[in-house]
């Protein structure tokens, strides 16, 4: 089975330039790094050029593989996001 993650987020357009390009780095990356990542693909919204649009997708490996999804990438969960504009939780 496979799980798959959907994010939006929104960056201020100053921080665009740098972002993006890391962002794009990470999901050619992640799929040889990341443990059970089948993919994951980075779009910018044609009509908000703040937006950016991320999904992933993993093998399910039970309820501790669901947990440690993202261990690797805790750098880019700090408090401190001035790249990061309006955040919101979706939930299903």
């Amino acid at each position: 089975m496979r799980v798959g993650l959907f994010c939006e987020l929104t960056v201020r357009p100053e921080y665009m330039d740098t972002f993006l390009p890391l962002m794009e780095k990470h999901s050619t990356s992640c799929p040889q790094v990341e443990e059970g990542c089948l993919l994951f693909r980075v779009g910018r919204d044609r009509d908000d050029p703040n937006m950016i649009r991320i999904y992933e997708e993993y093998l399910n490996q039970g309820p501790q593989g669901t947990a440690c999804l993202h261990r690797p990438v805790s750098r880019f969960q700090r408090q401190d996001r001035p790249h990061a504009g309006e955040r919101r939780r979706l939930r299903g």
